[in-house]
């Protein structure tokens, strides 16, 4: 396992708040012994929901983004450790000269894009980070990446996303489709609901209480499988005087409710299904061809 310690420039970039490169220099270096890898303090160029920065202002970030890089390098962090960052919007011929000058890059499509425009900007990066025959002449990483279209197209070293963080956070678990009786991890995964607690903001394709009885017996005999169990709890008006409570019953109380938990699992623990989801993408990276593997320009986006 590598261990990459990014700025956190892309949250900064969403709040339109400053990171210190000094601060992220002195606090990279009192960690270098600990991670394999560092992201540099990219500049994103534009604000946060703006499609179209000017060339003016991408001209800027790309040579504050390049400063940082050498004050980085500078102050002793080595260039091997660093992964200097391309974004969606800049030129191409400053991804060549990132392949040209550096071991690991980054690739960051804009997160405001739709998928088949990532694809199409991912597939004009590949003519630069990639030879001939479609090998990576570079190891690249990519930013905000957990698309399985995306995810297979591209052979990337590393990957990372917080949208893990999201489904569990909502109540939702990632769940595999099968197809002629295998579960594959090469497309994108059904988001199921299994919180009766859970807030609406995202949309899941099933909840478990809406499941047909041969999928929810799929359902429950895969997490049983992997170690899981469901969870047991049930619901009371807040209002309602709580009684014969079991000694290890935990509960959970919101505006309007009470939820008793008599079995932790993946319907009452946000923790059970965050270590679910990761789980998940676990068998996504070991259903993935073995790095390096070529690009194969495909004409059409496939989006499953």
């Amino acid at each position: 396992m590598k261990v990459i310690l990014d700025s956190g420039a892309f949250s900064a970039w969403m709040k339109q708040t400053e990171i210190s490169i000094q601060e992220y220099a002195k606090f990279c270096l009192e960690r270098l012994d600990q991670v394999d890898y560092i992201v540099n303090l990219d500049v994103i160029p534009g604000k946060y929901g703006d499609k179209n920065p000017s060339e003016e202002e991408i001209a800027r970030c790309i040579k504050q983004g390049w400063e940082n890089y050498n004050y980085l390098v500078d102050k002793g962090i080595p260039k091997e450790k660093l992964i200097h960052v391309f974004h969606q919007g800049e030129p191409f011929a400053l991804l060549e000269r990132m392949v040209y000058e550096m071991d690991y890059i980054g690739l960051s499509p804009a997160n405001d894009r739709t998928t088949a425009e990532k694809m199409q900007w991912l597939d004009g990066c590949m003519d630069h980070v990639c030879d001939s025959d479609g090998m990576p002449k570079i190891k690249f990483h990519g930013f905000g990446v957990t698309s399985m279209p995306i995810l297979f197209r591209y052979p990337w070293f590393s990957c990372d996303s917080t949208s893990w963080v999201q489904f569990g956070k909502y109540g939702m678990v990632l769940f595999p489709k099968r197809r002629q009786g295998k579960y594959r991890y090469d497309l994108p995964p059904y988001t199921i609901k299994v919180s009766s607690r859970s807030p609406t903001k995202m949309k899941a394709d099933k909840h478990i209480d809406t499941m047909s009885l041969t999928e929810r017996t799929w359902f429950i005999s895969y997490i049983e499988e992997k170690g899981f169990e469901l969870g047991v709890s049930f619901l009371e008006p807040r209002t309602k005087v709580i009684r014969n409570l079991l000694k290890d019953d935990e509960i959970w109380v919101n505006k309007d409710t009470v939820e008793i938990v008599r079995i932790k699992g993946l319907s009452n623990s946000g923790v059970m299904r965050d270590r679910w989801n990761l789980l998940h993408y676990l068998f996504v990276e070991q259903s993935m061809p073995k790095w390096p593997w070529p690009f194969k320009h495909k004409n059409n986006l496939t989006l499953f």
